[in-house]
């Protein structure tokens, strides 16, 4: 006799009946505007449990150093109650208010250093870029400034017990259960870094209506999930992350703060990334992505464009879908961001 659970677990899946499906959309059970308004709302306050806003507060911790054709300086600004985040700012030389933003987000290794092009000491990044390939650099080369925050759990923004260790130790495991266990979660509390990181971009003279957000794999998610839940946002780039949850995060044991409970009553991922539309939208998918898999990504690609199509903005869904592994492409990502932010 077979006691493993995996049939178990599969048939649990498959008898779940999500409550926003997409589906009802395309079947006519609901208008568009009132399921993404009932689908953006449950998400944000039941599932992630995001933090109420605060005043940011933004304060310079390091002096801007000259790198040539931008500046870069650090900040910290409160997030939550309690939670001061540090960020990484990069004003372009000639930048003025009025002109474009971007709020990048990191994915799971050393912090925001990584994608400003520094080591975990601060020192210069030379050699091997990494898999998000400096990703903030390029995108403030584009014009636009751009400010990377350290994510709860990454980077200086860890528990004490990690400080002093690899920071590539990132404190994930102990925030998502303490948060858990208050009913939270840490995707909701980065949202909401992401969100008051929006506010101070806009303190800083930023163009209400020329702020975009781009991350990959958990700064993929992050990405995701600020679109859905933030108005403010002109375009996402969204990186190493779009998929299904059943071939993605469910197929593997992937970093503890990648699972958010209860969301399988809503909907599976590709619901939740429906409910991004009709915001300009592009993803990145590696064809060898072994966390991300190709034919799951393609699956939820159809479903969204699908989504796009029936709100009449096919074109604002985009997708690079090239070869290589879980890593920023950047191919079709910084047209993309110039097209919808000028």
């Amino acid at each position: 006799m077979d006691f493993t659970l995996d049939a178990y677990l599969e048939g649990a899946y498959r008898r779940m009946q999500p409550r926003l499906a997409a589906e009802r959309v395309f079947s006519g059970d609901m208008e568009q505007a009132q399921w993404r308004e009932q689908m953006r709302a449950a998400f944000s306050r039941d599932i992630l449990a995001v933090p109420a806003p605060v005043d940011p507060q933004p304060r310079q911790i390091e002096a801007p150093v000259d790198m040539g054709d931008y500046t870069r300086s650090r900040i910290a600004y409160k997030a939550d109650e309690g939670l001061d985040t540090p960020a990484y700012v990069l004003m372009p030389k000639g930048w003025k208010a009025g002109d474009g933003a971007v709020v990048c987000c990191t994915g799971h290794g050393y912090g925001c250093r990584d994608i400003v092009g520094l080591n975990p000491d601060g020192s210069p990044k030379t050699g091997d870029a990494g898999y998000q390939k400096n990703f903030a650099i390029q995108v403030c080369r584009l014009g636009y400034l751009v400010i990377a925050p350290e994510l709860a759990g990454f980077g200086d923004a860890r528990l004490k017990e990690n400080i002093g260790h690899d920071p590539r130790e990132y404190a994930c495991y102990r925030l998502s259960v303490a948060c858990m266990m208050r009913g939270t979660t840490a995707a909701g509390l980065r949202v909401a870094q992401a969100q008051r990181a929006i506010d101070v971009l806009l303190g800083m003279g930023a163009s209400p209506d020329r702020i975009g957000i781009m991350g990959i794999s958990g700064g993929g998610m992050l990405t995701s999930y600020t679109a859905l839940c933030e108005d403010r946002l002109a375009c996402a780039v969204i990186s190493g992350f779009a998929n299904t949850h059943h071939d993605s995060i469910l197929d593997d044991q992937h970093c503890l703060c990648m699972y958010t409970p209860g969301v399988l009553k809503l909907g599976e991922l590709p619901d939740l990334l429906c409910a991004i539309a009709p915001l300009p939208m592009l993803w990145e998918s590696a064809t060898r992505d072994p966390l991300f898999p190709i034919d799951a990504a393609r699956r939820a690609r159809s479903q969204v464009a699908r989504m796009y199509q029936t709100m009449g903005v096919t074109g604002s869904f985009q997708v690079d879908e090239f070869d290589g592994v879980h890593e920023i492409s950047g191919r079709m990502a910084y047209s993309f961001l110039k097209q919808y932010l000028g």
